[in-house]
């Protein structure tokens, strides 16, 4: 995992100036807000509550579906990539400051039209997910109530839990409800945890996995992909951090605390749960512990699809005003700035509703999300960044030039590089064949219906328990 610290931009050389982006948020505007307010341990609260959400409910199906030990292999594994393609983002980030997000990461490895691709990948993954927290407040709210009312109420009440906590501008303001959002799903993870150890489902015992279609088996890779997906917010967490360097130790944190929960989540939940354990898996609890779970998580549930939807927010909000030739409006406390960030805000989350009534299954919604988007995300995009950084590709870094080919770690390094990248382009069009077939065959639920999307047969406590 070795890569050369990176210095300041080149401004010397010409072909970097010209795609240099502007760091929108060094501006100075009198009485303004200041962005840059994050201490380390507040990112890594963000990142943790940002990725360890719905991610970590949907592992114990994945070993359900292709069995504990390659589960817990893939966990790991793509645990450990995920880390480090994560300090190549903070890196580049380094390197490139005016980097707010993979639009602007976009604009120094391709141009305008890298950072309209990446810029739009971005946009569309977020609301995506997004959508899919507003689907599982769904199905919390129908498996709390008993379906008592039209699902499509129970998702207006989630649109609006969400839109009031994005409306700070800072992501400090939104790190303190990020606190509490650590805490739900780590409580509730634990209280599942404990009432199937407790509890013992006699007929949902482990068995062995049975032969899965490959659709289904390779859908649950993508869970544990999309389990580390957080790369799509990673620029905009460091550019709010006070000191940009400091992202490394939040990234620490985060990968971590993720891979030991879903490692011990997902194997202990399965193995007391067995090979019928649902996503998400609170249901695999018998219903006295399954409902204290869901109680728990409804915090994560709103404010971890909110940390997505601030920065899927920002992004529209930095372009709009940067397009207008006015960014200096980004940090102004005026009308016109407020009125912006609203709209914008509001719109956001309008399209996140539309996507979780037109794809109300919470499964598929996610390995959508995990084919379209975040296998390039969290596994190629970040190659061409270490590329970009580490060679003379396309005449940067003229310093470099030649160096890397003679040195051994270079060499490695971009042997790594390059399979990451080929993992990233599998996941995508593998995930996407297999994403379609489930969705042709009509397995993701009837789109905008008041049917109820929640499963309440909650697992049965075994007569045998001990």
């Amino acid at each position: 995992m070795v890569l050369e610290r990176a210095g300041t931009a080149d401004t010397t050389s010409p072909g970097l100036l010209a795609k240099e982006p502007e760091d929108l948020l060094e501006r100075q505007v009198e009485g303004g807000i200041n962005f840059k307010t994050l201490a380390w341990w507040q990112c890594g609260v963000l990142m943790i509550a940002e990725c360890i959400s719905l991610g970590i409910l949907s592992l114990p199906n994945v070993m359900a579906t292709i069995g504990l030990v390659p589960g817990l292999i893939l966990i790991v594994v793509m645990g450990v990539l995920a880390g480090y393609t994560g300090y190549v983002v903070g890196q580049f980030k380094l390197r490139h400051p005016g980097c707010l997000g993979m639009d602007s990461a976009g604009m120094v490895l391709f141009g305008r039209w890298g950072r309209e691709l990446l810029g739009f990948g971005q946009l569309i993954v977020l609301i995506f997910i997004m959508g899919a927290h507003i689907s599982t407040f769904t199905t919390m709210m129908n498996s709390l109530t008993n379906h008592a009312t039209c699902s499509i109420a129970f998702s207006v009440l989630g649109l609006v839990l969400s839109i009031l906590p994005t409306l700070f501008r800072t992501l400090k303001g939104i790190s303190y409800f990020s606190i509490g959002s650590c805490l739900s799903i780590l409580t509730a993870v634990l209280i599942v945890m404990i009432g199937v150890g407790v509890d013992k489902p006699a007929e949902n015992m482990v068995s062995a996995v049975q032969q899965q279609p490959f659709a289904k088996a390779f859908i649950s890779v993508l869970d544990i992909v999309l389990a580390y997906s957080g790369h799509i917010t990673y620029f905009t967490f460091a550019s709010e951090l006070k000191d940009p360097r400091d992202f490394t130790k939040s990234l620490i944190m985060l990968q971590t605390t993720a891979v030991t929960m879903y490692s011990i989540a997902a194997a202990v939940i399965y193995y007391y749960a067995g090979a019928s354990v649902p996503a998400p898996a609170i249901n695999a609890a018998t219903k006295r512990w399954g409902f204290a779970a869901w109680i728990v998580a409804s915090v994560t549930i709103i404010i971890a699809g909110v940390v997505n939807g601030s920065v899927a927010s920002k992004q529209l909000y930095y372009r709009f005003w940067a397009w207008r030739g006015a960014s200096g409006v980004i940090k102004e406390r005026t009308v016109r700035a407020w009125t912006s960030w609203v709209a914008i805000v509001c719109t956001v989350w309008l399209f996140a509703w539309t996507i979780a009534e037109g794809i109300p299954s919470f499964k598929h919604l996610l390995a959508l999300v995990a084919a379209l988007f975040s296998g390039w995300f969290s596994f190629g995009v970040t190659s061409l960044f270490w590329f970009n950084m580490n060679s003379s590709w396309r005449g940067q870094n003229p310093d470099n030039a030649g160096v890397w080919k003679s040195n051994w770690r270079k060499l490695a390094l971009s042997a790594l590089n390059v399979l990451i990248f080929l993992c990233g382009a599998i996941i995508s069009f593998v995930g996407l064949y297999a994403t379609g077939k489930e969705m042709h065959e009509g397995k993701t639920g009837k789109p905008f219906s008041c049917a109820d999307n929640a499963n309440h047969n909650f697992a049965t406590k075994s007569p045998h328990r001990f």
